[in-house]
């Protein structure tokens, strides 16, 4: 779905502002319920992860509006997390190791997104969902083939289902050009 935003410029004169568009990406994790501590990191491995990218958003730039997040587990504790989004690649951390951010990487971030899931309908053992609204970060990929990179930091300590997914949904607007 894309929509035309309007805006008023400098003169009062309507004009196209961008576009609004939803970027997403899976965050499956490890086959396991080994469960996390506070502070460590969500990943799809434990000796090799692979990276989380929101690719609909390479080569451009922008600005991230709202997240919703949904898991695949509605569990009795529920997940508090932050998603981490840079615009480059970023040094990958094992699942269930602490959260570790290098210096060169923190120089790519663009977005912290705190988030506490909530079950969506209690005692079903379905999902779990967050909405996140006005985070309005801004994002340059122009030169970044891939898009927008994504970590996912455990905050409490979390009791995992096997392969549980994160459902990340951005809601960007595209900026005109």
């Amino acid at each position: 779905l894309r929509l035309c935003v309007l805006g008023r410029d400098s003169d009062g004169k309507l004009r196209l502002m961008g576009r609004i568009l939803y970027a997403t990406e899976s965050a499956v994790r490890e086959s396991n319920t080994t469960q996390y501590g506070a502070n460590e990191m969500w990943s799809n491995d434990d000796t090799a992860p692979t990276a989380y990218v929101f690719g609909e958003l390479a080569n451009m730039s922008g600005t991230i509006l709202d997240a919703v997040i949904v898991s695949s587990n509605d569990p009795a504790t529920l997940l508090q997390g932050e998603l981490w989004l840079f615009d480059g690649s970023v040094t990958l951390v094992n699942d269930n190791a602490a959260f570790a951010l290098s210096d060169a990487d923190a120089l790519k971030l663009v977005a912290h997104i705190p988030f506490t899931l909530a079950s969506s309908v209690a005692g079903t053992g379905t999902n779990s969902v967050a909405i996140v609204i006005g985070i309005d970060t801004s994002f340059d990929c122009v030169n970044n083939s891939n898009g927008l990179y994504m970590l996912v930091k455990v905050k409490n300590a979390y009791t995992p289902a096997s392969a549980e997914t994160l459902n990340v949904r951005l809601k960007v607007r595209r900026e005109a050009g």
